[in-house]
């Protein structure tokens, strides 16, 4: 008799210890954040029909699990996965173990992007499958950025190479022409074809500033201001005289937002081009502008607060599915002209502005563009165009001015130059002969009123070290920093050095009057 109640005992025991497992197993297959099902199996891949899924598959797949045995496993996949997903069903009865990757529908019809485990096993003596499978949409996304971030600083490591000396020699060409422009009348017919020289000599430029805006370094110029008139007269400019027409419709009380112009010109050229070459027969393009306050953990993955968002939308042919992850690639291109790097380099530059740039597009019905820009809490400051090609006005004044380079062809063009404007020009090489030519001249009772530095001197003092000696001598010093590499953090945040302006190269005979003048007469 104490037998029997021993083995009714350890029955019990047993048939607890089982329940208690089977609950411990239930939970954790409900709770887990993965995708989980078994499946019941045979060679025919169709057949792959539900035994369990956990809850987490029921309630973003939208299957109900009292109906789950009236469907198989293919139900869930997308169309173009569906071929590939059946030749990996056959892998995992072959092999046992199977691992790979497939988009799953959920029920709100979006694509979520799956890692699969699978596995082949008996239970009571039938083959089962049991597959785990995690969303890795988000993750995917994540590292698609960061290879795309790490082709654009290796673009801007090329960018950064060249460009300075490919700006120096802007520099001279472009000095030179205007220095041609001084020497005929206006109303002769050459004046206009040195014009169209520098619009295509600051076209070279724009090339340079749109790989330099990929480089790690690069930081945008920023002042802040409203956008919106920087918005209409650009992308009025560009669709003048075409069969192409801007309709705005930009609040008026658009936040301040603090942005480099010349930088965001690129942008909102490469925008609307973008659009116009889309609408071979013309059209409308629609540009919008709005307040918006974006909460945290948003799907741009942008700091919580104030933004405006700038729209702008065609009614063009549209953007293919399968190019659309593409579109801000480097080099990316469908058609037949440009170089591939218009949409790269504003997806860049909106990014180091601390914003968001997105896309999305209906072929045959059009595309938008969508620019998120943070808000600022500064006053709006006066805006002019840094390094717009503007032909205008050239401001003839006097004074003595002081210019360090270390090319022969940019010193003496300068030089030829600002004396044309009206001043007496000395010239110098490098930091330690500038300085030694400033002292000299404050001892002789003739200062400068300005000084022009050239950012970087190869083998020698540049603008940087040069500027704080200049200041030890003279704390009210007017300086200008100039350099062909506007990457360089100082030219960004040319005040925190001590400087009272920038001037990038090349720079026109316009740009150069224009800012000689402002610092000559305060």
């Amino acid at each position: 008799m104490e037998g029997i109640v021993k083995d009714v005992t350890e029955q019990k025991e047993t048939e607890f210890a089982l329940r208690e497992s089977e609950k411990k197993f239930k939970e954790l297959f409900n709770h887990a954040n993965d995708f989980i099902f078994l499946m019941d199996v045979n060679k025919q891949t169709e057949n792959f029909k539900f035994l369990e899924i956990n809850k987490i598959a029921s309630l973003r797949l939208g299957i109900d699990k009292e109906k789950i045995k009236n469907i198989t496993f293919l139900n869930l996949i997308n169309d173009d996965k569906l071929e590939e997903t059946k030749k990996n069903l056959v892998k995992i009865i072959e092999n046992k173990y199977y691992d790979f990757e497939t988009f799953f529908i959920d029920k709100n019809s979006d694509k979520i992007l799956v890692d699969i485990n699978a596995h082949l096993f008996k239970l009571e003596g039938n083959n089962v499958v049991l597959i785990i499978a995690r969303d890795v949409t988000e993750k995917r996304k994540i590292e698609y950025e960061m290879q795309k971030a790490q082709k654009l600083e290796s673009l801007g490591i090329l960018a950064g190479g060249i460009a300075h000396d490919f700006n120096n020699m802007l520099t001279g060409i472009l000095g030179n022409v205007s220095l041609a422009r001084f020497s005929v009348d206006t109303n002769d017919r050459i004046v206009e074809f040195l014009l169209e020289a520098e619009k295509v000599i600051y076209k070279a430029k724009d090339l340079t500033l749109q790989l330099l805006s990929f480089s790690k370094g690069w930081s945008p110029i920023k002042e802040a201001g409203s956008i919106s008139k920087l918005v209409r007269e650009t992308s009025t400019f560009l669709v003048r005289g075409s069969n192409t027409k801007c309709i705005f419709s930009l609040s008026e009380n658009l936040w301040v937002v603090e942005y480099d112009e010349g930088q965001m010109v690129q942008v909102i050229n490469n925008l609307v081009i973008n659009a116009m070459q889309s609408m071979s027969s013309g059209g409308i393009i629609e540009i919008k502008g709005a307040n918006l306050i974006l909460k945290e953990n948003n799907e741009l993955q942008l700091q919580s607060g104030k933004y405006v968002k700038l729209s702008f939308i065609d009614q063009g042919v549209g953007i293919p599915k399968e190019n659309i992850t593409r579109i801000f690639d480097p080099f990316f291109t469908t058609k037949n002209t440009g170089t591939g790097i218009g949409l790269t380099s504003s997806y860049s530059i909106i990014k180091k502005h601390g914003g968001a740039i997105t896309v999305e597009s209906d072929v045959g019905k059009g595309t938008s563009f969508h620019i998120f820009l943070p808000a600022s809490q500064k006053q709006q400051e006066g805006q002019s165009k840094k390094d717009g090609h503007s032909i205008g006005i050239i401001k003839k004044g006097t004074g003595r001015i002081l210019v360090m380079d270390d090319n022969d062809d940019i010193r003496n063009t300068a030089k030829k130059l600002i004396e044309q404007l009206g001043y007496v020009v000395y010239v110098t090489k490098e930091g330690k002969e500038t300085i030694e030519t400033y002292q000299q001249n404050i001892n002789n009772n003739t200062p400068f009123d300005v000084v022009i530095l050239d950012l970087t001197i190869q083998g020698g003092m540049g603008g940087k070290e040069t500027i704080q000696k200049l200041y030890e001598i003279n704390p009210n010093i007017k300086a200008i920093v100039s350099s062909g590499y506007s990457n360089d953090p100082i030219m960004a945040n040319y005040r925190e050095y001590g400087f009272s302006d920038i001037i990038s190269k090349p720079y026109t005979v316009e740009k150069l009057s224009e800012t000689l003048y402002k610092l000559t007469t305060k």
